[in-house]
């Protein structure tokens, strides 16, 4: 019998899975600045509290205690030989491989031609945001057995009820697309309806290299160390016409209690010894008392931790209250999400964005102490030069710590690809994770607008620093104390290791 999530379900024997983290390969100036596996992890948590099948992990990227230089790549994780010689070696009924970003999914795919060989009759599974927004491809590309499109905590106990059951009837499974028996067509079940987060189990983190993730995470990005992930919450509400997350999540927009999301946090700290916590989530900025919730239950437990939200924060919910708690609660650096500085650019993106208030808020931050952060995307189609030049003034007067300039890059399925294909400025079989042309520039005229941009923007906040008053009120907060100094002398020895040696360090 299993337990999926309140339903009871009847099969056959139970099955061993085991679950691969597989080897990817970056670019070196990218770097390997990667996290633990949450995705596979939510998955590795469900098959053991939802079933009673077994589930074992092989983590190529966190086994792996170096990176090795490949080529003019940096080769994430272990050699694929060793990867597959592990996974042999636990003797799996099934496999289940991570598919998540598209950047990475050629040789993700090999890997599984290449694993199928050697282990023919073993079903193959796939999961994540690629597999599911290129499955057809990925399933035509590689001896996939079944795709779990979508989130695939219920999904994955199902699917592996039908595998090992009598009656393998895959059609009344809700997010999979399989092989049909005798014809090998696709068949594709209906969408499965977004999963109840609020039962959801925490990340099966036992099952991976925990120490190594940190040990190898690189520090300097970091205030304090060990730091580990979390997600707090699932989906997005709004509709950027950039973005692939509604894809993937749809747009119901679910949240984890707060009180378990900080127990959760004070269990990584008792039993990791954690000292920073990194929240993963895409819009984690929209219940804002939920996240005031949070703050203050940090506060009363007295968890002294440091924060970060990579992914960035909603700017139209900030405000100096709540800039407060964030701060009193371990959040260190902060990251609205502007995007751009232009009005018309923030019409077509579809983007909630006060401008004037977003000057504020980061006044705000800085006085705070608070280190500020954003990504500015340029070059969207309709987008001059005059345009562009518009939203770098903006930024450059904003008096954010560091930005990131970015070119708008069309992933598959998304509005934006759609609208650059029907203006044909691109084709259906323009590459996947390639910037396009917009209507007024070319894309090579706006990687060197990019570097410009990038290079010009630090001589500018240097400008800044170096005026009395705004050394005293916006920027000496940040290194006021020997923690904050000695965060400060990390990110600046680390950018001039990188320079000296021309990669990443």
């Amino acid at each position: 019998m299993a337990r999926v999530f309140g339903q009871t379900l009847t099969y056959g024997s139970f099955m061993k899975i085991v679950l691969v983290n597989p080897t990817y390969y970056s670019e070196i100036s990218l770097g390997a600045s990667y996290g633990e596996p949450l995705g596979i992890a939510y998955i590795a948590a469900a098959i053991e509290t939802m079933s009673e099948h077994s589930v074992e992990v092989v983590d190529s990227v966190g086994l792996a205690t170096h990176f090795d230089k490949v080529d003019r790549l940096m080769r994430i994780g272990l050699p694929e030989e060793k990867v597959v010689e592990m996974v042999l070696e636990k003797e799996p009924d099934a496999i289940g491989i991570a598919l998540v970003g598209s950047l990475h999914s050629k040789e993700i795919l090999q890997f599984i031609n290449n694993l199928k060989k050697v282990t023919p009759k073993t079903p193959i599974i796939v999961g994540g945001p690629h597999a599911t927004f290129e499955w057809q491809a990925c399933m035509e590309m590689a001896p996939i057995d079944y795709t779990v499109f979508g989130e695939g905590e219920e999904t994955i106990v199902e699917l592996l009820d039908a595998i090992s059951g009598e009656k393998q009837d895959f059609s009344k499974i809700k997010g999979i697309v399989y092989r049909e028996g005798n014809t090998g067509k696709f068949i594709k079940t209906e969408r499965r309806p977004p999963v109840p987060i609020k039962k959801l189990p925490w990340p099966a983190r036992h099952l991976f290299p925990m120490e190594n993730y940190f040990k190898n995470k690189p520090h300097h990005y970091y205030k304090r160390k060990p730091a580990a992930s979390i997600f707090t919450s699932r989906a997005c509400p709004f509709n950027c016409i950039f973005c692939s997350t509604t894809l993937f999540w749809e747009r119901k927009y679910r949240a984890r209690n707060p009180i378990d999301v900080v127990d959760e946090i004070e269990f990584l700290v008792k039993r990791y010894g954690v000292r920073e916590i990194h929240i993963n989530d895409d819009a984690y900025l929209t219940q804002k008392k939920r996240v005031e919730t949070i703050c203050d239950e940090i506060i009363r437990r007295n968890l002294d931790i440091s924060c970060q939200i990579p992914p960035g924060v909603n700017l139209s919910l900030l405000d100096e209250n709540l800039l407060r708690k964030l701060r009193d609660s371990g959040l260190y650096v902060i990251r609205p999400q502007f995007e751009t500085g232009n009005v018309k650019t923030i019409k077509y993106i579809r983007k909630n964005i006060n401008l004037e208030k977003g000057r504020e808020i980061i006044s705000m931050a800085n006085q705070l102490g608070m280190w500020t952060q954003t990504n500015i995307i340029i070059g969207f189609p309709d987008e001059t030069k005059e345009d562009i030049e518009t939203t770098l003034n903006y930024v450059e007067n904003l008096g954010v710590d560091s930005v990131g300039y970015v070119l708008p890059i069309p992933f598959p399925h998304t509005d934006l690809r759609k609208d650059l294909t029907e203006r044909k400025l691109i084709n259906v079989d323009f590459p996947i994770a390639a910037v396009a042309d917009s209507f007024f520039l070319k894309a090579d005229e706006l990687e060197k607008i990019r570097n410009k941009a990038q290079s010009r923007y630090k001589w500018v906040r240097l400008k800044q620093i170096i005026r009395p008053y705004y050394f005293m009120t916006e920027f000496f907060p940040k290194i006021n104390s020997f923690e904050k100094i000695s965060f400060v002398a990390k990110r600046i020895l680390a950018g001039l290791l990188a320079k000296l040696f021309k990669k990443y360090v």
